[in-house]
């Protein structure tokens, strides 16, 4: 699998990565005899333990929703907001971003997120097959139905997870957070038949204003994505009414 943007590298055999940048110091450096260096940025895989929270054991649930939270959450707090939707046949899945934080100057309260602009193509490669392998793990039968809902920075993980997994998703929905504008439409669109997107966003969303709200919905129109838009009066956070509706929604959908 390998992530179409431009400049991208792709895998070889032994899931070594390819991709290398060359970068040119044209400042002196102190006590060097050489003042133009060439640096090459090499990357490397490495394993590392990731964590992720679900609902109770319901490992016969025939419906799995993988919720992704938004920046600077953890994961055991955000699937807190799903416990009104948790039942012996919907097992939730939360999924926490593989990088953690201080959120205020060094100390205190802890946060995750799913990648930043820096090494943004290996960011993503990694999250995609982090949420592949926790698929995997907690996809006990084939006929069990995964879904996939993001909220906020997790909306854009989400689309990128969605479209490009080689597993098979039954469902998108994105939640008060943008769609990421580099995202390979024409895959999206293929993986959605079928299939539903819904885009929700609450009217008084202080980070999705109305203007970005409906500039994501138009960005979908362009590309002949067919999605379904849900707004509701709230903010920026998850209205248990309207996830409940939600997620019945995308389960009809997808047992039509």
């Amino acid at each position: 699998m390998s992530l179409q943007y431009p400049g991208t590298w792709k895998r070889r055999a032994g899931h070594k990565r390819t991709f290398v940048r060359v970068c040119s110091n044209t400042q002196p450096i102190t006590n060097q005899v050489h003042t133009d260096l060439t640096f090459i940025e090499h990357s490397i895989i490495t394993e590392r333990t990731a964590r992720y929270y679900t609902s109770e054991s319901h490992t016969e649930a025939s419906d799995i929703w993988v919720v992704l939270h938004g920046y600077g959450q953890l994961a055991r707090a955000f699937i807190e907001d799903f416990s009104p939707v948790a039942n012996d046949s919907r097992r939730i899945v939360a999924p926490e971003g593989l990088s953690r934080f201080y959120i205020r100057a060094g100390q205190g309260a802890i946060g995750a997120n799913w990648m930043t602009s820096e090494d943004r193509l290996n960011e993503i490669e990694d999250y995609i097959s982090f949420l592949d392998n926790v698929t995997i793990e907690v996809r006990q039968q084939e006929n069990q139905r995964v879904f996939v809902l993001g909220f906020s920075q997790g909306a854009a993980t989400a689309c990128r997870w969605f479209t490009h997994s080689t597993l098979r998703l039954d469902g998108l929905a994105v939640w008060g957070g943008g769609i990421p504008p580099d995202l390979d439409f024409k895959a999206l669109s293929t993986r959605l038949q079928g299939r539903s997107l819904s885009v929700v966003c609450g009217r008084s969303d202080i980070y999705m204003s109305e203007n970005r709200f409906r500039a994501e919905l138009q960005t979908l129109e362009k590309h002949d994505v067919s999605h379904r838009p849900v707004t509701f009066d709230g903010g920026h956070q998850i209205e248990p009414d309207v996830l409940n509706d939600l997620l019945v929604h995308h389960e009809a959908k997808s047992a039509s």
